[in-house]
């Protein structure tokens, strides 16, 4: 018999939905997706919608599933879905709820999941509807492409585990988190990175913990700073902070938080606080030549702590001029140093100046702001050596 084409088969074709197809991951074409969609897309494109987004749902449902009852136990209890204590339970889940669910475990970011929402009202109007709404040119691209891209196309995500991250960092050897960790990380939920960074916070903060451990979560925490969501970071700087109470924070706790970039999310207060004790010791120890011996201690105690980057105002100028007189240096000339013309801290110059070119962008602000700055230094140029160092720090900073 011949088949009857649909009026919108050609616009279809013409719309690349041969090319959107392609993309599908080889698992779904042993299922013969392809052939069965392309054959109801000549006599009935409704149906052929209906078709891949159902492919489309059944793909989240196996890889919530791949991912982890325990890790949707969690993402539906806290987002108030059915309950789920099996995978059975995901497998008699609604098609809304699978959207859903799967946003919540990380297998979707939100404008996918916005994306197939629509998918799904589109298909909705077709079930329910048929007499009145039919898919349309337009519907059949958009529904396709989505589900292509956001589903089909893309493999199953492990969603990393706490348990995981604990033994990477019990290595008796420096890590190395592979992109796969990265993905995996990047991918869990809010709960779930919550647990890790926990976890790993917990292990460095712990006293019995061994050095390579505590290194090797340093590491962890550089590497999944970035990636870590905001929220995240804003609930467990409120955690900690309700943690520490009334108590002044010490080096270690500021150090963690810094590599976890969780210490931004610190009160201003608690965190001028901390800067204010630690400008006590640097004015307390002092700039001068004859401390170089202190002067590494010293100041790595400021890069362990973010270097300038959390500071308020008032106290980040202070920090710059401290970091400014020790690189300066004063008249030389005399003693065992009568042929050196500037004496500076060897240890403290050249910290210092590190420190000043990674805020380059910061200090020249605070040079805008407070015209005082500038003028408190410039006392201090008594020698043409002298000044010329102080221009090789503002070519540095105007750069």
């Amino acid at each position: 018999m011949e088949i009857v084409r649909h009026p919108n088969y050609e616009l279809v074709q013409s719309a690349g939905i041969n090319n959107i197809l392609d993309s599908i991951r080889p698992q779904w074409r042993s299922r013969r997706l392809i052939e069965r969609v392309m054959i109801l897309i000549k006599t009935d494109p409704s149906s052929a919608c209906q078709r891949i987004l159902n492919a489309a749902i059944q793909d989240l449902r196996e890889k919530i599933i791949i991912a982890g009852s325990d890790i949707a136990k969690d993402a539906a209890l806290a987002n108030k879905l059915p309950p789920i204590s099996k995978s059975e339970d995901i497998e008699s889940y609604s098609t809304k709820n699978i959207i859903d669910l799967s946003h919540y475990i990380g297998l979707l970011n939100r404008p996918d999941w916005r994306r197939l929402t629509r998918c799904y009202e589109i298909r909705r109007d077709l079930e329910h509807e048929d007499d009145e709404y039919e898919a349309g040119v337009e519907d059949c691209v958009y529904i396709f492409k989505t589900t292509v891209d956001v589903v089909l196309a893309k493999d199953p995500i492990r969603i990393l585990s706490v348990m995981d991250v604990a033994k990477l960092i019990e290595s008796p050897v420096p890590v190395i988190l592979s992109l796969e960790y990265l993905e995996d990380y990047k991918h869990a939920p809010k709960q779930r990175q919550i647990d890790i960074i926990k976890m790993l916070i917990g292990r460095f903060l712990d006293e019995k913990s061994p050095e390579i451990m505590k290194d090797n979560v340093v590491i962890c925490l550089k590497s999944l700073k970035e990636i870590t969501q905001d929220s995240v970071k804003v609930d467990l700087g409120a955690l900690y902070q309700q943690n520490n109470g009334k108590k002044q924070l010490n080096d270690n706790i500021v150090y963690v938080m810094h590599h976890a970039g969780i210490f931004y999310y610190f009160t201003s207060a608690l965190k001028d606080d901390y800067y204010n004790q630690l400008l006590k010791l640097f004015d307390t120890t002092g700039y001068h030549w004859s401390k170089n011996k202190s002067h590494t201690e010293l100041l790595q105690k400021l890069i362990d702590a973010g270097e300038l980057e959390y500071m308020s105002s008032h106290i980040l100028d202070n920090f710059i001029l401290w970091l400014f007189k020790c690189y300066i240096g004063e008249k030389g000339g005399y003693g065992f140093g009568v042929n050196r013309q500037v004496f500076f801290s060897n240890a403290g110059s050249k910290i210092s100046i590190e420190i000043i070119k990674n805020n380059k962008e910061k200090i020249k602000q605070r040079f805008r702001d407070n015209e005082n700055l500038d003028k408190e230094i410039i006392k201090l140029l008594d020698t043409q050596e002298i000044e010329r160092r102080y221009d090789q720090l503002i070519d540095i900073i105007d750069t």
